[in-house]
């Protein structure tokens, strides 16, 4: 890695694999840190570009008691068609990659040597090639399900949906350039991480 700049890394990885927690450790260690979902969800805030193109095709039934777009609703549509998937993430990719961009830029004025990005679908919407490294977390599939559909809060048919579209794992492990077992605990997870963190600056 080149050290005489920020180095932007993404951080990606299968469904439950534990992304937000090796960025969170990645953040202890000193990186700053950004969450594409974070991002997403405010790209569809009331009033937003993202916001009045998915009303307009999908109708107020999205909208919740406070107009704000209904979340699960939303990621109901996307999962449930192509069509209806490729249209959300046109609508709502362009403000999260140029958000991406712009904090990373503050970042690194700011004189951060790593900037750390969470980005679960970042090969399946083709972004790897704009960051300095690629971190993939792999865990137990039928564990990441598990997690997944706890913290969410949703039926285990629903998390196939949507697993169903991401690349597999083992590919996605081969175009990285590190890859983290988070199988085991919490420890030999941040011993990882303090790892490649060592490597990156």
């Amino acid at each position: 890695m080149k050290k005489d700049r920020t180095i932007v890394v993404a951080i990606t990885g299968g469904i439950g694999s534990g992304k937000s927690s090796v960025l969170s450790m990645m953040e202890d260690l000193g990186a700053r840190i950004l969450d594409a979902d974070k991002l997403a969800r405010e790209a569809i805030s009331k009033g937003s570009p993202a916001y009045l193109a998915i009303v307009e095709r999908y109708g107020s039934s999205l909208l919740d008691q406070n107009k704000e777009i209904d979340r699960s609703a939303l990621a109901s549509i996307a999962f449930d068609s192509d069509d209806e998937r490729l249209f959300i993430e046109g609508a709502i990719h362009p403000f999260v990659r140029n958000e991406i961009n712009r904090l990373a830029a503050e970042f690194s004025k700011m004189g951060a040597k790593v900037v750390a990005v969470e980005i679960p679908l970042l090969f399946e919407v083709g972004w790897e090639k704009e960051f300095d490294a690629v971190i993939t977390v792999v865990t137990n599939e039928d564990e990441g399900l598990r997690r997944f559909c706890k913290k969410r809060n949703i039926p285990t048919e629903e998390a196939k949906k949507r697993l169903k579209v991401q690349i597999p794992i083992e590919i996605k492990a081969k175009k990285s350039d590190f890859v983290i077992n988070n199988d085991g605990t919490p420890e030999k997870t941040r011993s990882q991480v303090a790892s490649i963190f060592k490597k990156l600056v």
